[in-house]
């Protein structure tokens, strides 16, 4: 619809098909859609122009608004089709999730449901653009909430912001849409500069979007562009649209580069605002297009829920990943045609009065969230498991009764925890993050049986590497962590302990920055990660310390935990040993290039000649999905590290 008349508008039909196209895209892994997910917020632009352009039209020509015919009609045009497919995930995650993940699922569901999934996914410090198979098949909700909590609250503003006005309500609204844009846009940034989930997920730093197509429509788009001017602007905002999903890629996103998609946005929806054909508008009225826009909230809402079931087993190659296009565009216009677009017929006709309807399926949804929460809870085996898997996840390193010594842990690099024999004259440090933390019941049962005195100096998500890496909650460049490592080393090299054992989580190494702070890509950032470890190895050794790099834990079939020890007897839950170690091979690598460096390979601990288990002799192996020790796994690596202390001369 356009700004004033209400007539049906082909371009933004089109606008809506490129971004959907756009998000799908990216999502299924295609080459040459690297800002694909910007898309979502060319939605944004579109929504809060047609809805700020709906409500001004009925204030104007009724004096008022109302608003319960207006959360009515949104009810019925967008809940049928999310309902719908939320009782197919829960149905799916009953059916074929473990036990232990249909928890989480059922938890994602009820956000979801609520519409508050962008503050789940936010607390949880979820990284949108991990592509892992074990993401939350309602990821997606997050923009979902935003623009419902954008259509929650924005007609209640206008209706103050309007109140016993008549002459200059256009004026007024279009101000207060400024306002918004300034405030929110500068909430993204200050959020930006502290966690990145924060300012990619929260309605706060994300609603300037909504609001910049709310000021559009405010100010009517003839106002805003003149005639003369519009055939060369709009075919410059699509060239920026198609230039966004092509090349933005996720660094440092939303932040300054969001004005790009946002702004090419607005100055289509500008251009489009009136006047006869032209060979643009007849771009954008082709029937792919047309065809796409129309069925564009229903893409949105089935491809990704497709692409987590469906996608590890047909993403192996370009034409699986096709297919799976495919049967999400299939599926999404069944959804279209028997479900979404009958049904929002009758919020067209205005039946608001029904507005129970839609609330009380949704309630049903709800509960049968609520249920698979419980499902876990149901029988003594599954009750077992649980409780199993539970206290794995609490099974942490034990850094001793010393209550400084926690404080100490990542923290202060100048004393380190001590450990290990009280009247030692030999000292080993561990040295490193959460992957030297995690071994550290290990080394102090070697340490303390040797005779040993242990120094722990570790600090979580701080690599033993010299180059700058991004601070994984936050998706900022960690300074601290910088100062940290700088002060650790300096201190060993002062001390000069007999032995430094060395650990770091290689997955630090996908996420570390250039010299300005910026995120690299992943070969760029492995490069880096592998040139910085190099630095510290070579620093330490030149220093005449003697150092043991251990090589990163092997990647376990974690995420079927619960389904594996329920079907095999309390062992197993395997992962191919080529396959589950593969990824800790760059710290061999750049370990065998310093003279005098001793490698500990822990496999064998973990795996057969052939396969990686995440159940060992009936131990839980790991605690998380980053793939952190269990305290009683670690245990068990206590004779390995004793036989590597006494080999230090």
């Amino acid at each position: 619809m356009s700004g004033r008349s209400g007539t049906f508008r082909p371009d933004i039909e089109a606008m809506r098909a490129l971004a959907v196209a756009g998000v799908l895209l990216f999502h299924a892994g295609i080459p040459g859609f690297a800002g694909g997910f910007v898309g979502v917020d060319v939605f944004f632009v579109i929504s809060g122009f047609l809805i700020t352009g709906l409500l001004l039209r009925e204030r104007e020509a009724t004096g008022s608004i109302d608003l319960l015919a207006f959360w009515a009609r949104r009810a019925w045009r967008l809940l049928p089709n999310a309902l719908l497919l939320l009782a197919a995930i829960l149905a799916w995650a009953f059916i074929a999730q473990p036990t232990g993940v249909q928890r989480t699922t059922g938890v994602d569901v009820g956000a979801a449901l609520l519409y508050l999934a962008n503050y789940r996914f936010a607390t949880r410090a979820v990284d949108y653009f991990d592509n892992a198979q074990d993401a939350s098949p309602v990821l997606h909700f997050w923009s979902l909430s935003v623009e419902e909590q954008f259509y929650l609250f924005w007609p209640c503003v206008l209706i103050l912001v309007c109140w016993r006005v008549t002459d200059s309500v256009r004026r007024r609204v279009a101000v207060t849409a400024l306002v918004v844009v300034l405030a929110s846009f500068a909430a993204s940034m200050i959020w930006m500069s502290r966690s990145q989930p924060a300012a990619f997920f929260h309605t706060e730093a994300r609603v300037w979007q909504l609001a910049v197509g709310a000021m559009l429509a405010a100010i009517g788009s003839r106002a805003f562009l003149p005639e003369w001017l519009r055939e060369g602007a709009g075919w410059a905002a699509l060239a920026g649209i198609v230039a966004s999903l092509g090349l933005l890629g996720e660094d440092a996103y939303p932040g300054l580069r969001a004005w790009l998609p946002i702004s090419s946005a607005a100055l289509l929806i500008a251009s489009g605002g009136g006047g006869g054909p032209t060979a643009l508008q007849r771009l954008l009225a082709a029937w792919p297009l047309q065809w796409l826009g129309r069925r564009s909230y229903s893409i949105y809402l089935w491809h990704w829920p497709i692409l987590v079931f469906a996608g590890p087993v047909l993403t192996s190659s370009q034409l699986g990943k096709i297919g799976l296009i495919v049967l999400a565009l299939v599926v999404a216009a069944i959804a279209f045609n028997l479900v979404e677009d009958p049904l929002r017929r009758v919020a067209l006709q205005g039946a608001w009065a029904p507005l129970g309807v839609p609330l009380m399926a949704s309630a049903c949804v709800g509960l049968a969230a609520l249920g698979l929460l419980q499902v876990e809870q149901s029988g003594s085996g599954a009750q077992s498991i649980a409780r199993r898997i539970a206290q794995a996840a609490s099974d942490g390193p034990r850094y001793g009764s010393t209550a400084s010594c926690t404080a100490l842990v990542g923290s202060d690099a100048r004393d380190g925890c001590r450990f290990g024999a009280a009247d030692a004259k030999k000292i080993v440090v561990l040295f490193g993050d959460s992957y030297a933390e995690h071994l550290f019941d290990g080394v102090d049962v070697a340490a303390r049986d040797a005779g040993w005195s242990l120094r722990l100096w570790t600090r979580a998500s701080c690599p033993p590497v010299d180059a700058p890496s991004i601070d994984q909650a936050k998706r900022i460049v960690d300074h601290d962590c910088r100062d940290w490592r700088e002060a650790a080393l300096r201190k060993l090299i002062e001390d000069k302990p007999q032995l430094i054992i060395v650990s770091a989580w290689p997955g630090i190494a996908d996420a570390m920055a250039d010299a300005n702070g910026r995120p690299l890509p992943r070969d760029a950032s492995r490069v880096v990660w592998r040139e910085g470890f190099l630095r510290v190895l070579q620093r330490l050794r030149a220093a005449g310390l003697t150092v043991a790099v251990v090589r990163g834990t092997p990647r376990g079939n974690f995420a079927e935990l619960s389904s594996c020890l329920a079907t095999s007897g309390g062992d197993g839950c395997g992962r191919p040993r080529a396959q589950a170690t593969a990824y800790s091979a760059i710290e061999q690598d750049v370990a065998a290039k310093v003279a005098g460096v001793e490698l500990v390979d822990l496999a064998d601990r973990f795996c057969g000649p052939n396969v990686c288990y995440s159940v060992r002799d009936g131990i839980i192996v790991y605690r998380d999905r980053t793939h952190h020790l269990t305290r009683t796994f670690a245990l068990t690596l206590g004779p390995t590290f004793r036989r590597v202390l006494e080999g230090v001369r």
